[in-house]
């Protein structure tokens, strides 16, 4: 009988340990992520990463187009599911002023140019490895995110999750080109 009170015991503490982890997690871990997201109309914060060919990408030098800031990985349902929109949407308007990068989180270029060739993808492709700093820069928790950057460097837009909508993706690149 003692036996059994104890593991009981044992069974409701492991119980509260696991509850107040997950509202932890879920209260304070989720308002440290969104105080981080630039709002509309911020400035985007600048980065330099490193693409495919092993050549810095700095945000800045694109300066007057709209750039479209897609946060993915490779093992990301939606992520996979929105790639062929980004793509449609970089051959319709990139001879017009649009630069899409796709930043990749967490894997080296191996990786991810397994998944470019793939997917066909010939917008650019960036990866944030080290410590995800252009990540946190941009509050992202989930992905995919979505940021679109008017030209001259402020956010006009975001979303969070996906996969994307393309109307929505479509209008709003036409609404910021130059």
């Amino acid at each position: 009988m003692n036996q059994k009170r104890w593991f009981r015991i044992v069974i409701l503490l492991i119980f509260l340990v696991m509850s107040g982890y997950t509202l932890w997690n879920h209260f304070y871990h989720d308002q440290v992520s969104v105080t981080g997201i630039p709002k509309i109309g911020d400035p985007a914060p600048d980065f330099e990463l490193y693409n495919l060919e092993n050549q810095k990408i700095k945000l800045s030098g694109y300066s007057g187009k709209v750039v479209v800031l897609n946060f993915w990985g490779h093992w990301c349902e939606p992520c996979q599911q929105e790639m062929p929109t980004f793509e449609k949407v970089w051959n319709k308007f990139k001879d017009k002023g649009l630069v899409i990068i796709g930043v990749h989180l967490g894997q080296e270029a191996v990786t991810v140019k397994h998944f470019v060739d793939q997917y066909g993808i010939t917008f650019p492709i960036v990866y944030d490895t080290s410590d995800l700093q252009t990540a946190h820069a941009y509050g992202i928790d989930p992905i995919p995110d979505t940021y679109i950057i008017k030209p001259d460097g402020t956010i006009a837009d975001f979303r969070i999750g996906g996969p994307i909508d393309p109307d929505w993706l479509a209008s709003t690149i036409q609404n910021n080109l130059p």
